[in-house]
């Protein structure tokens, strides 16, 4: 699995490329055999003005793709709230 990250001002992107062969720990991901194009949109927490009373979303939008082998998509929002992988909770 490849992901890379790209910030800009408020924009986030993230792009995924999975194949067939890499050790995953989802068996499922690539048992059926799919072509084509896909895109999923989505909502998100804000990461500014969220309290426990109010809900902010922001919209979250995903373009893929499924090949034979591979799958590859990218996903961007203005302003959602990301947390990093390095994240340590006490």
């Amino acid at each position: 699995m490849a992901i890379g990250r790209l910030k800009i001002r408020n924009l986030n992107v993230m792009f995924v490329f999975r194949h067939r062969w890499e050790s995953t720990e989802d068996p499922f991901m690539f048992k059926c055999w799919e072509l084509g194009f896909w895109f999923k949109p989505g909502k998100m927490v804000a990461a500014k003005g969220f309290t426990k009373t109010k809900y902010h979303l922001v919209n979250m939008y995903m373009l893929g793709i499924n090949l034979l082998v591979c799958k590859a998509w990218v996903e961007w929002d203005i302003n959602g709230l990301h947390f990093s992988e390095d994240l340590k909770i006490m």
